[in-house]
């Protein structure tokens, strides 16, 4: 399959022209749905405020101002951002910056908050993993480097600050790291099939534009032939009326001379003679056409007759 062949197995970018029209058509295809998942993250991360209030009440404020200060504003940021002109430029850094600062809010609460929050808002940074990988519409490269980072920056908080909970970091990270790579997976292939779908597409396009102007080509030899033929046509009929207005002088002349005007085949047979036949030998018009010339003529006269038409037709 060609589009194997034409794609990087772990960046999944085209190695030819392709990716930049690619980047066009995931940006089109995927900014209405971008949008959405920053309205639903900063509801959701809005939402789970209510669980600060029953897990760390005294530290409370830390809490809300991780939430509504630096989280929810960034995210609220480049939501609006989403609507400027340049935005398909840099549209999946924003995502990434998005995923990660999401990820380090909920880490910041692991840190502050007691032991019962440290236990339920480890749950959040799965939140986050399937955000990064399934709603926020990044690519692999992106996702995968955004969910690395968030679990590494989860180990090295527990190392420096929660070593009383080491022996549960070691489970939470297990699930942490499984669900990374499953996330992963997940990403990598819905890439996959988005690229064969423009891949496909693309393809169509180019055998529809190749149709196209093949079809306009002929148009235009159709167009160039019919005009030919219109041309040939008029001429045509030009010669032909030009013959037709000779015929008509020629038989108005013949039929009201008085001298006797005669056509005959190669053959000597008549095909055509005027009215003054009626004056010279007594005959109608109708009488003498198809006749043979000798009949009018003794012998020695038609020789002659016969060798003078035969002089013309060798010398006309």
């Amino acid at each position: 399959d060609d589009f194997v062949i034409l794609i990087n197995p772990l960046t999944l970018k085209f190695k030819s022209r392709l990716e930049s029209k690619f980047q066009e058509y995931y940006f089109d295809s995927s900014i209405g749905f971008f949008r959405m998942a920053f309205i639903l993250g900063i509801i959701y991360y809005s939402t789970f405020a209510i669980l600060d209030s029953h897990v760390a009440t005294k530290d409370l404020s830390y809490l809300l101002f991780i939430r509504f200060c630096i989280v929810l504003p960034i995210i609220l940021l480049f939501f609006i951002l989403s609507y400027t002109k340049r935005f398909i430029k840099w549209w999946q850094l924003a995502a990434f910056i998005t995923s990660l600062v999401a990820g380090i809010g909920i880490i910041s609460m692991i840190i502050i908050s007691p032991t019962i929050g440290k236990n339920t808002y480890y749950a959040g940074i799965i939140l986050v993993l399937i955000y990064t990988y399934t709603l926020v519409k990044l690519r692999f490269i992106w996702a995968s480097s955004a969910g690395f980072i968030i679990i590494l920056l989860y180990t090295l908080s527990n190392i420096f600050f929660l070593t009383e909970q080491f022996e549960f970091f070691e489970i939470n990270l297990f699930f942490l790291i499984s669900a990374n790579f499953l996330g992963m997976f997940a990403s990598y292939f819905l890439e996959i099939s988005e690229r064969k779908q423009f891949y496909y597409q693309y393809k169509l396009r180019e055998k529809d534009i190749k149709i196209k102007n093949i079809n306009t080509s002929l148009e235009k030899r159709i167009l160039e032939k019919t005009s030919k033929l219109q041309k040939d046509n008029y001429e045509r009929e030009k010669i032909t009326k030009k013959f037709q207005d000779s015929e008509r002088r020629f038989r108005f002349l013949a039929e009201n001379s008085a001298d006797l005007i005669w056509l005959c085949d190669t053959n000597l047979n008549i095909e055509y003679v005027n009215p003054a036949i009626k004056n010279t030998f007594g005959y109608n018009v109708k009488e003498v056409i198809g006749q043979n010339l000798s009949v009018f003529f003794k012998n020695d006269d038609f020789i002659k007759l016969t060798g003078l038409a035969v002089s013309n037709l060798k010398n006309p």
